[in-house]
């Protein structure tokens, strides 16, 4: 064996690695640490707004459950009636929760929630599609002018988001 190959059988280069690491974490110890620090704060505060917009989005989807409730509630006419005998007469002629006698009578209902939830949070996905549902029941109720509005409302809100950088 040549003197080269036992001199560096005879060193431990972990062992020579994990000292030298240790120096240099001894010499930049305070800089190392105040990095350490800034990148703690910066974890927590990603981690915060995360949380933040989590809830917010968390919020908006609430609103917009509660009116799509409404908006998809079954509507059965007064006037319907069991088809087959024994059959329990239609929900809408026990005023049973959740149906509605007429379409219009569904969708007045739903607006005001629909509204709600497109103005809480108009940035949000939630609000977005709550103020198309909003402008679509009002053009299904009549109210054509007021549902333009709401379209326009949306397109310029869509396009202020679409510049933000």
């Amino acid at each position: 064996m040549k003197r080269k190959e036992r001199h560096q059988l005879k060193g431990n280069e972990v062992a020579e690695m994990i000292v030298g690491a240790r120096a240099a974490f001894e010499a930049n110890r305070s800089r190392i640490g105040l990095i350490v620090v800034i990148v703690a704060v910066a974890v927590a505060a990603v981690g915060a707004f995360t949380a933040w917009r989590r809830s917010t989005e968390a919020r908006a989807e609430q609103l917009l459950a509660e009116a799509m409730v409404a908006f998809n509630a079954r509507v059965v006419p007064v006037t319907a009636s069991p088809t087959e005998p024994g059959e329990v007469p239609a929900a809408a002629s026990i005023g049973a929760t959740g149906s509605f006698p007429t379409v219009a009578a569904k969708l007045n209902a739903a607006l005001p929630k629909l509204k709600a939830a497109a103005d809480a949070y108009p940035d949000s996905d939630a609000g977005i599609t709550a103020r198309y549902h909003y402008a679509s029941s009002l053009a299904g109720v009549g109210k054509y002018d007021e549902a333009i509005r709401a379209f326009r409302e949306e397109q310029t809100q869509r396009v202020r988001q679409e510049q933000l950088p």
